[in-house]
């Protein structure tokens, strides 16, 4: 089975706020909203594998984004599901190897906490928010992307 992430970024190095607020996303919408790869990306994956704090994130989204996929909730605190997802108490890789046994080929893990645990951060806390223009990126075989940017006045 393979496992995927696909995630939005800031350039210092956050997928949320401390609160784990998404809002800030906002921020690098576009109308129309530019194709990102992720509606190709969706209907590849046929189960999800979501982080407590993410999950308790996205409960008020309306509509629900992830109908139509089982959604698995890696969490202690089990609480009633809202939308079909089961919760799993165990460590990510148990999980993916039930996944696995009941023959599911692509899950979207969607938690950052899974994903890499905890770290420092680039950049210091307090600092102002700022936006960036991307002036040129390349991906390289073992999964790096390199990006340049210019920061806008």
């Amino acid at each position: 089975m393979q496992v995927s992430v696909f995630l939005g970024l800031s350039l210092d190095g956050y997928i949320a706020r401390e609160d784990f607020g998404l809002d800030w996303l906002s921020m690098v919408e576009t109308v129309p909203p530019e194709n990102t790869g992720y509606a190709e990306f969706w209907a590849s994956v046929d189960v999800v594998m979501m982080g407590r704090h993410t999950y308790d994130s996205v409960l008020s989204f309306t509509p629900w984004p992830y109908a139509g996929k089982p959604l698995m909730v890696l969490s202690t605190r089990l609480t009633d599901a809202r939308h079909g997802e089961t919760f799993h108490a165990g460590p990510l890789p148990s999980l993916i190897e039930q996944l696995r046994q009941q023959r599911h080929r692509r899950a979207y893990l969607d938690s950052g906490v899974a994903v890499l645990r905890s770290g420092r951060p680039l950049f210091r806390s307090g600092l102002p928010e700022s936006r960036w223009t991307l002036t040129a990126s390349r991906s390289f075989p073992g999964g790096l992307v390199q990006a340049a940017y210019q920061h806008q006045s």
